[in-house]
């Protein structure tokens, strides 16, 4: 890998409002939620509005809209939703299974997205779970994939957005195993993105705890950390 790696930021409140707490920072990736599993048909039908809003002014900007749908189980009420959102990527929550995603990106609706899939890596190496067993089962329809820490209280469906950095070797391990990229998240910051980029070369780096204050967008804190990273090469 040759350049510095990319920026992805995460927000599970992003909306329209508070949209510019990231823009000073220039990410190449902006992503953001919706909750299936909770959200009435207002609820999706506002959440449809929203992100769709969101997704042009990105675009606008040349930058790349990523969209978590969870769970990620439900392919005829996820492809209703890209249909209207329209993103760039579809970001595969924990909960999904392998037929379900095929089957949205073999669809007509949503033709072009490209699909990563999050791999949870644990605190440390002494667990018995295998992201790199993880990454192989879903490597025929993830474009790439993003990793994040699985801790203590999480289960492999339910995981992320812990701010706890995970067990890196094992994130280099996935990094070696796959061909394709790989987004490294899980408790990055300004001050240690540095040290993993001298363990692997991941595609990219993703923050949402270090770059977010109150759960909201932060443009200092965000502006810091795509500095840090783009400082890498």
């Amino acid at each position: 890998m040759t350049g510095s790696p990319l920026v992805q930021l995460y927000c599970k409140k992003l909306a329209p409002s508070n949209l510019d707490g990231f823009l000073h920072a220039e990410p190449d990736h902006v992503g953001w939620k919706v909750n299936l599993a909770k959200a009435s048909h207002d609820d999706l039908s506002r959440a449809a509005e929203a992100g769709a809003a969101m997704t042009r002014r990105l675009s606008s900007l040349g930058i790349i809209s990523v969209f978590l749908l969870h769970p990620s189980t439900d392919a005829a009420r996820m492809m209703a939703l890209l249909d209207a959102l329209r993103p760039d990527i579809f970001m595969a929550s924990a909960e999904r299974d392998v037929g379900t995603l095929m089957a949205v990106k073999a669809s007509g609706l949503v033709g072009g997205v490209m699909v990563p899939v999050g791999i949870p890596v644990a605190r440390n190496s002494l667990t018995t779970y295998d992201p790199v067993e993880e990454a192989r089962r879903y490597a025929a329809v993830a474009d790439w994939f993003t990793t994040d820490t699985i801790t203590e209280a999480d289960t492999p469906d339910r995981f992320g957005c812990s701010g706890r950095t995970s067990d890196w070797p094992a994130l280099r391990a996935v990094v070696d195993a796959v061909s394709k990229p790989v987004v490294a998240a899980g408790g990055f910051t300004p001050g240690n993105v540095a040290d993993l980029w001298r363990t692997c070369r991941p595609a990219g780096f993703d923050a949402h705890t270090s770059v977010c204050t109150d759960g909201l967008p932060d443009r200092a804190k965000s502006c810091a950390f795509a500095t840090a990273v783009r400082a890498l090469s």
